[in-house]
């Protein structure tokens, strides 16, 4: 069950807002905000995209330059000699851009890229971990989809959905 804040259409309008000011091509975000690590630890507890992939993918793109970049401040990049940070950064964005929906490593994808301290301390390691998150071909339609149930209710302040799988074959 995946929880959401109180007021959907607020959180989702934020989120829109953020994802006009991002332009990847030229790795430029606005900051992060409660309500995009809102979505993103939602994301990661129950792998559902609250959102559409247009404007998920920019948030986790935003997220992974944050990240890539605290890491080589913090630890440097020590890569091949052929391989600058940049150049791999734009690399891993390249394969995010290349979903029309969510992979279906999703929730293991915002798990890493909130706590990527938890399994890395090497720059080079963690491009090395978001890489392999990010070369698969599925997505998560491919594998179920999802059918949301809305209940009026909520608890503890949170919007709450039912989520049921109708898996495919």
């Amino acid at each position: 069950m995946a929880q959401f804040v109180e007021d959907k259409d607020t959180t989702t309008s934020c989120i829109q807002a953020f994802a006009s000011q991002v332009d990847i091509s030229r790795l430029i975000f606005p900051p992060l905000n409660s309500d995009i690590y809102t979505l993103l630890k939602d994301v990661s507890s129950s792998g559902l995209t609250p959102v559409s992939w247009d404007l998920l993918s920019k948030v986790i793109a935003a997220m992974i330059v944050k990240v890539v970049r605290e890491f080589e401040e913090k630890y440097g990049f020590k890569g091949p000699i052929t391989q600058t940070c940049e150049s791999r950064l734009g690399d891993i964005l390249h394969l995010l851009n290349g979903f029309d929906n969510a992979p279906f490593t999703i929730q293991r994808l915002v798990e890493l890229l909130l706590e990527p301290s938890t399994q890395y301390t090497s720059t080079y390691k963690l491009m090395n971990g978001l890489e392999r998150i990010l070369s698969v071909t599925s997505t998560i339609d491919t594998y179920a989809e999802v059918h949301y149930q809305e209940q009026s209710n909520y608890v503890m302040g949170s919007y709450i959905m039912d989520v049921e799988y109708d898996f495919q074959n």
